[in-house]
């Protein structure tokens, strides 16, 4: 799947894709990110993997491990 996908709902189970993803303020995802890039608003629970970046809003927590190449961490990020 390519492209650009936005989720501010809840999400049971791995997501991969060769787009962009962005998790909405309201989005939950139990399981496993695959991107091109991720903006994290909400919460996950597991691993991302982005291979140019990911971001992390201040209104977001993970719980996981995050590989990739580029980082960035707003404040009151759990």
């Amino acid at each position: 799947m390519n492209g650009f996908i936005r989720i501010d709902g809840d999400i049971d189970g791995d997501l991969e894709t060769d787009g962009n993803v962005i998790i909405g303020e309201k989005g939950r995802m139990r399981g496993n990110l695959t991107a091109k890039s991720a903006i994290i608003g909400g919460i996950v629970l597991g691993n991302i993997s982005a291979k140019e970046g990911v971001k992390l809003m201040s209104s977001s927590a993970v719980i996981g491990d995050i590989i990739t190449r580029r980082v960035q961490i707003e404040d009151k990020v759990i």
